[in-house]
């Protein structure tokens, strides 16, 4: 999730058909996620050998086509994937703060476009009709906006480029 950035439905409906390796595209049909227009997910080569090693471990077990399911191979639903969120969350020391998929996905956009990504293609990838409503996934703190600014501004820019 926090590599392509799914809406929670979206990745918990997800089967391994939906999933070209090669090109590395997730595919999300239309019926399947929100605004009901089918659309193209990039995922990475790291997201895609997990994926691997996910299906091939569930098909030992289970019949079934998706990609998330439960210890009994029933898919999992929204509420499970969140308490296993919150429960790892706890465990690896996380407190204090919400542990949701949403929130997987606010920071998911947010370090995207800390890491350069155009917000153009980051609402294409996420989904969004609207660019207001990517915007709101998109907090940035003084800190952020304290490294952007020492990175772009045109004065230190040209300081930078004197010899």
């Amino acid at each position: 999730m926090h590599d392509c950035g799914l809406r929670v439905s979206e990745l918990l409906s997800l089967r391994a058909a939906d999933i070209d390796f090669q090109t590395r595209f997730i595919t999300l049909p239309g019926e399947r996620n929100k605004n009901r227009n089918p659309r193209l997910v990039p995922i990475s080569n790291h997201a895609v050998k997990l994926l691997l090693q996910l299906i091939g471990e569930s098909k030992k077990h289970f019949s079934t086509d998706r990609i998330f399911i439960s210890v009994n191979g029933e898919p999992l639903t929204d509420n499970n994937y969140n308490k296993r969120l919150k429960f790892y969350g706890e465990k690896a020391g996380i407190t204090g703060k919400k542990m949701t998929a949403h929130v997987y996905r606010h920071t998911w956009a947010r370090n995207m476009i800390l890491n350069g990504c155009d917000p153009f293609t980051l609402q294409k990838m996420g989904g969004w009709k609207d660019i207001r409503t990517m915007r709101r996934y998109i907090q940035m703190d003084t800190s952020d906006m304290r490294k952007s600014h020492d990175n772009y501004s045109p004065v230190n820019t040209l300081i930078k480029k004197r010899p």
